[in-house]
Order: structure tokens, then C-alpha cells, then sequence
């Protein structure tokens, strides 16, 4: 409902407007009456009505200075002037100063509804514009982010060569980080109350204590293992709060919960295009026996100061590995890419592209292939029916199952099981 208020220092007036126009009909309610200027802006303030119907001659504060208060409350707010033919001058004034459109004294019943109308289809269009800006600011800035995890993914395992594109994309995400340490933390001893949304809470928490003195940058590398990029203009600041803060929290941490964390820290550093070594430091420092150890070859004995080859590696294997660890065991479920994307902290575009250049198949044909195998496993146990086995696999349509496995096999289930069960 549209909320109205109705302005004018005679009663019969503002009844009048009150009462012959249906303004259910218009899906607008009347919040409030005033009988001049000062008070209508007092009612502004209470009410913040979407629309002012407003006489344009009252004792007192008239209907041009309350137009100018009341803009300056709420721009967005539609006055409709009341006025007489000898108001001519007044009205000109009042359309400078933002009013909407005007009524003259007296008014049939269906121009008032009229002007109203306009009005409406006026706050409508403005809505609509504002949700749309909304929503590319949203994708822009989605986008953004989006770009700036990619970059870091990309800086964090040196895969790149493009030092100019790279550069300017750092300046597109306003990643401008001159000063900073990295910090590699790692969950374990996980036990099933120690839920995603829990370790997610957790990973918030090493933010937040880091972004009280510095600026920060998160990384999710899977569910229990991220990655920090903490920054600070002021050196001395960088070195002595990181170090400090992380252990009084780690202390904390594993005093309080059963599982424990680890974290390893870098070394001070400045350019963005070496930040591969010092993650590869920060990890070395969480020991031999850290899961981080399988997608990152890193020398026991020195960190190397050369720039090394790409080598994608470090960790975007492990982010495939992640999905496909949660697809062999989460196949039952409906699994979406998105659902994916976010599970790994990235776009699903992104994902995407990532998971068929490692594995060489979509993210839909490997979930398949899982659930087909899985089926076919099932009906060598010949104990369940067809659209038993479909839903245990997580296709919930039984002849949609009956297409994809003939798809995957070349053959029907039923033609499967008379071929290779006895």
C-alpha cells in the first residue's frame, strides 16, 4: 500500500479527499492529515508517506516553504499541489521545487484518480529502475569478487606469465597490497559435530581478528583449509599484530573445542607476483605431515628465492579434488555446479572451466558417470527394482534414469542386468 497524507487548513477539504476517492482501489492508504505546512513536516518525519496531496495557500507555513523541507526529508516522495486558477505563479514555484503535478480547486473525482495515477506508475518505474541498478551493482560487484579469488588463485601458484594483465586486473579488483604475510590455517581431528558452517565461522573469526589492524584477504583452498593474505601500509604493525593475534587465537581455539587448528605465517613480503613463495613458506611452517603437502611440492630444506615456472599444482588440483571427494560421496543428493561453486569459495563459471580442463570431462557427465557406475553396482546385486536403484543413486525420475544409463552404457538397465547378471 501507498502511504498518502493530505495537507490542507480546511477540515471539509481534507475529508473530501478522504472520502470520495476509493483509494483501496488505488492501493493506497491515507496515513495522516495536516492543516499546515509545520505539521505535514512533522508528519513526514513519523510517516515518510510515498505521496503528499498539499494545498498551496495555509496560514502560517504555506504549501512552497513545506515543499522545500520536504524535500530535503525524502526527494523521492511525490507532491501533488492543491490550487486555485489565481495560483498560477505559486504553481510554477512548487514544479521548480519538485512537486509532481498539481489539482486545481475544485476537481472532478476521476482527474484527482487520474494525477494520483501517474503518480503511482511514476514510483513504480523509479522502483523498478532501483532494483535493476541494484542488481548490476550486485553482479558487479559479484563479478569482482569472482575476479579477485581467481587472481589470487592464480598469484598463490605463480600460473601465470602475463605480468601486464595480470597487473591490470589488480588494479580493476583494487587489490592494491604493498606490505603483507600469509597465513596458511589448517582444521583437523574433525569430529561430525565440527559442521561447514561451523568451520566457516571459525575461518570468520581469524578475518575478523586480522582485519581490526589490517586489511585482509581470504582464501577458502576446502573445507577445512584457508588461506589469509593479511596486508598493512605500516610494516612494524603487519609483523607484530599478525604474529601475536594468531597465536593468542589458536591458543584459544584449541583450549575450547576438540578439534585442532594449525597455521603457518610468512615472511614479510612486498610483491604481489612472488606471493607463491611465501604461501608455499606459510605451509612449510604447518610441518611434513599437513594435507596441504599432497598438491605442493615443497623443498624440505630452503624456500627459493627465483621466481619458479607455473606450476598448477599448488592448489587448484585441489580444488577438483575437493569436488570430486564430495561427489563420490554426496552423489545421492541433488548437486548442483553452483552449489559446488560456492562449496569451494569460487564461481561456478570459473569451476567450471577449471573442472573440465583437469579432468576432461563437465561437471554434469563426471556426476553422471558416478551415479551410473554406482547403478550398475546395484543391479549386479539384483535385490532392488529400477526406480529403487534410480533414487539411490539420486536421479529421482525413474525413465529419466532408464535415458541417462543408456546414454552412459548403451544399454537399458533391464538389457544391462540380462547381460551381466546371472
Amino acid at each position: 500500500m501507498y502511504k498518502i497524507l493530505i495537507v490542507d487548513d480546511e477540515a471539509i477539504i481534507r475529508k473530501g479527499l478522504k472520502t470520495i476517492v476509493d483509494w483501496d482501489k488505488l492501493q493506497c492508504n491515507v496515513c495522516g492529515e495536516a492543516c499546515d505546512g509545520i505539521e505535514a513536516i512533522e508528519m513526514v518525519k513519523t510517516y515518510m508517506p510515498d505521496m503528499i496531496i498539499i494545498d498551496i495557500r495555509m496560514p502560517g507555513m504555506n504549501g512552497i516553504d513545506a515543499i522545500k523541507y520536504i524535500k530535503d526529508i525524502d526527494k523521492k516522495c511525490k507532491i501533488i499541489i492543491l490550487s486555485g486558477y489565481r495560483d498560477f505563479e505559486y504553481m510554477q514555484s512548487a514544479i521548480k521545487l519538485g512537486a509532481f503535478d498539481y489539482i486545481l480547486k475544485p476537481s472532478k473525482v476521476v482527474d484527482i484518480v487520474n494525477v494520483v495515477q501517474r503518480a503511482i506508475n511514476q514510483i513504480e518505474e523509479e522502483k523498478k529502475k532501483e532494483n535493476e541498478v541494484d542488481t548490476l551493482r550486485k553482479n558487479a560487484e559479484d563479478s569482482t569478487v569472482a575476479l579477485r579469488q581467481k587472481l589470487l588463485y592464480d598469484l598463490l601458484l605463480n600460473a601465470t606469465s602475463q605480468t601486464g594483465s595480470i597487473a591490470d586486473e589488480l588494479k580493476l579488483c583494487n587489490l592494491n597490497i604493498e606490505n603483507y604475510r600469509v597465513v596458511a590455517i589448517e582444521i583437523s581431528n574433525l569430529d561430525n559435530e565440527c559442521t561447514s558452517f561451523r568451520l566457516q565461522g571459525i575461518s570468520d573469526l581469524f578475518y575478523d581478528t586480522f582485519k581490526k589492524h589490517c586489511d585482509v584477504f581470504s582464501v577458502k583452498i576446502s573445507y577445512n583449509k584457508f588461506v589469509y593474505i593479511i596486508s598493512s601500509s605500516d610494516k612494524d604493525i603487519l609483523m607484530q599484530e599478525t604474529e601475536g593475534k594468531l597465536n593468542e587465537l589458536i591458543k584459544s581455539i584449541n583450549e575450547y573445542y576438540n578439534f585442532k587448528i594449525s597455521a603457518g605465517i610468512s615472511d614479510h613480503g612486498q610483491d604481489l607476483f612472488r606471493l607463491s613463495v611465501y604461501f608455499k613458506q606459510a605451509v612449510k611452517y604447518l610441518g611434513p605431515k599437513s594435507e596441504y603437502n599432497q598438491c605442493l611440492d615443497i623443498n624440505k630444506d630452503e624456500i627459493s628465492e627465483k621466481r619458479e615456472t607455473p606450476d598448477k599444482a599448488i592448489f587448484m588440483p585441489l580444488v577438483i579434488k575437493n569436488t570430486v571427494d564430495y561427489l563420490n560421496k554426496n552423489y545421492k543428493n541433488n548437486i548442483t555446479l553452483n552449489e559446488m561453486a560456492e562449496y569451494n569459495n569460487i564461481s561456478s563459471f570459473y569451476l567450471s572451466r577449471l573442472f573440465a580442463k583437469e579432468t576432461g570431462k563437465n561437471f554434469v557427465d563426471y556426476l553422471n558417470e558416478i551415479r551410473i557406475e554406482k547403478a550398475k553396482a546395484l543391479l549386479k546385486e539384483n535385490n532392488y527394482k529400477y526406480y529403487e536403484i534410480a533414487d539411490m543413486v539420486g536421479i529421482k525420475d525413474a525413465h529419466y534414469f532408464s535415458k541417462i544409463f543408456k546414454k552412459y552404457t548403451g544399454l537399458t538397465p533391464s538389457d544391462y542386468k540380462n547381460t551381466y547378471v546371472q
